[in-house]
């Protein structure tokens, strides 16, 4: 509750290739970040076949906040969107869109 960020994406042809998020509230921390401390909250990868990366991933032990969560578009594409975590904690999401 009471954030706000500014996102851009930037890519060509009207489907974007990287993603750079800015939360203006909270702030986040001034200065450098040390070198043992990341300075991405995630990363994410656009898949073609969310349902079974999920699969694949949940059997060798890796750990998601959730099954992907689907929709379909109104012309009829489907989307969907899950997250986990590397065995380092980084947060990694996955979309299919």
């Amino acid at each position: 509750p009471g954030a706000h960020r500014t996102l851009v994406f930037v890519g060509k042809g009207g489907e974007h290739a990287l993603e750079l998020v800015y939360f203006i509230n909270p702030k986040s921390p001034s200065g450098h970040l040390d070198r043992n401390q990341l300075g991405a909250s995630h990363i994410c990868f656009n898949v073609e076949k969310i349902e079974e990366l999920y699969e694949n991933l949940l059997s060798k032990g890796i750990k998601f906040v959730t099954p992907p969560i689907m929709s379909v578009t109104e012309d009829g594409k489907e989307k969907g969107i899950c997250y986990c975590q590397d065995p380092e904690g980084n947060w990694i999401e996955f979309i299919q869109s």
